[in-house]
């Protein structure tokens, strides 16, 4: 039936996107810092920012912080990747400046994990 092969060829459209996060890891450079308590944060908080794409998130607590970190760096990649826009190599880690406050560290990101983890939410503009 015609609704059967749209199904199928939105299912095939879905692989081929599925393919094409198999190559997708990078690592990339990201400045954490933490923040003294205040009103918000009253145990203060830890602000991770990836200097590569101008943008941030934040955890209570360190972990919490590094975890929404590969989120946010995946979310970033993909939306990217899905806007065509391209993807600017990562900055080497040695040549990020931060003040005595904050570190620089790595975060990973392999969008084939990501992609098969989020899909459902992902692919809800093709539905």
């Amino acid at each position: 039936s015609v609704a059967q092969a749209i199904v199928y060829g939105a299912f095939d459209i879905i692989k081929e996107k599925e393919k094409e996060w198999l190559i997708m890891k990078a690592l990339y450079p990201a400045i954490s810092t933490f923040e003294e308590p205040e009103e918000e944060f009253t145990k203060g908080a830890y602000f991770v920012e990836f200097p590569d794409f101008y943008c941030y998130t934040f955890g209570e607590t360190i972990e919490e912080a590094y975890n929404n970190a590969e989120d946010v760096l995946n979310l970033v990649l993909y939306v990217k990747k899905e806007q065509k826009v391209e993807i600017p190599k990562a900055s080497f880690i040695m040549d990020i400046k931060c003040n005595d406050k904050s570190f620089v560290s790595l975060v990973k990101a392999d969008t084939r994990v990501y992609y098969k983890k989020y899909k459902h939410i992902l692919n809800r503009k093709n539905r």
